[in-house]
């Protein structure tokens, strides 16, 4: 956390010295998120779940701004479990090795993302725009869930708490007024470090795609 606090300063004074241009928006859209780097990421698919937060944009010059979310973000990577027990008229409900069928594990990590990107405006109209940059996302927890059902903590995940790399998106901005607009964005975002590296699981980095509505005000 003293990692995020301290993002944050530098970047507050940087949009409160620009306030007069500054246009400040809310958040809110999907997360489609996997993990990826070994046979164990590799079960793992996407999984949905949502993102919610704050934004600012600075304009630089006619077609390129700087831009800064700060977003409460839950990646939910799935995978199916099939079990194959040996004898399907006795099940033991206390030892998964003795049931058939299959369940659906859900881990879902819970961050904080900071991304910071350039913005660039396409056509005269500026209707449509590229973006890209860095984010940084700090582990907040993380939980485990088996067909929907919250398992218990085993105490230390292992996970790492700080995650960051690179994000490419594309947009498109929706005139609701002389002072709001909708921007309606997909976000593809490229984790560079590895969150865990076990025995188990192996080597895993984050991927995930957002599916971002933000209304911005132009004060």
């Amino acid at each position: 956390m003293k990692k995020l606090t301290l993002l944050i300063c530098l970047v507050l004074p940087l949009l409160a010295a620009a306030q007069n241009k500054i246009k400040f928006g809310i958040n809110a859209g999907a997360t489609l998120s996997d993990v990826r780097g070994s046979d164990y990421a590799d079960d793992l698919k996407y999984g949905f779940d949502y993102l919610v937060g704050i934004s600012a944009e600075l304009p630089l010059t006619e077609r390129l701004s700087f831009s800064a979310n700060i977003n409460y973000e839950k990646k939910s990577p799935t995978r199916k479990i099939t079990f194959m027990g040996p004898d399907p008229q006795v099940p033991d409900p206390n030892d998964p090795a003795f049931r058939r069928g299959s369940v659906r594990v859900t881990n879902t990590f819970n961050y904080i993302a900071v991304p910071l990107n350039l913005k660039y405006y396409i056509g005269s109209k500026k209707i449509f725009y590229a973006t890209g940059g860095v984010f940084a996302a700090f582990l907040i927890d993380n939980s485990l869930k088996a067909d929907g059902e919250k398992q218990n903590d085993s105490g230390d995940s292992g996970y790492k708490t700080l995650d960051y790399g690179l994000n490419l998106g594309f947009g498109t901005k929706i005139k609701l007024s002389e002072t709001q607009n909708l921007n309606i964005e997909v976000r593809d975002n490229l984790g560079l470090p590895l969150i865990m590296n076990d025995n188990v699981i192996g080597k895993a980095h984050t991927n995930s795609i957002n599916l971002i509505a933000n209304l911005q005000f132009d004060f």
